[in-house]
């Protein structure tokens, strides 16, 4: 995996990837491992349940926990590319090199991405409660 980091960091270096395509993968990478991670979670679960260690309740609601972590995951990793681009974004567009269209579009995919993790963040506490 560091070795593939590598790559694409030669790969930004040299300009063939730019530095909002590196984001956009990083985030992607994080969704992915958050939702193997999740998938890890789901089996472990379901081996106590067929052993009897837990009831068929407690594996809905742990279940539908793990899913609530791994959205929480994959969106804050969401939220912190999107500021990161719209950072970059507004960094050039004081330069005078990029338009505001473009980081009024990334503020507004950002407060909408923020308010899927509040929402995330919601349910994973209410899960939690449940539990």
């Amino acid at each position: 995996m560091e070795a593939a980091g590598e790559r694409t960091r030669q790969l930004v270096e040299k300009s063939l990837v730019s530095a909002d395509e590196l984001e956009g993968l990083k985030a992607m990478a994080a969704a992915r491992t958050a939702a193997i991670e999740e998938i890890r979670d789901r089996l472990a679960m379901r081996q106590r349940f067929l052993s009897g260690a837990v009831s068929a309740q407690e594996v809905e609601i742990q279940g539908r926990l793990t899913s609530a972590e791994a959205n929480v995951k994959s969106v804050r990793a969401k939220v912190e590319s999107l500021e990161n681009q719209l950072e970059r974004i507004t960094t050039l567009e004081r330069q005078g090199l990029a338009d505001s269209t473009e980081s009024r579009y990334l503020q507004a995919a950002l407060e909408a991405a923020q308010a899927e993790l509040k929402l995330a963040a919601l349910e994973k506490e209410i899960l939690e409660k449940a539990r």
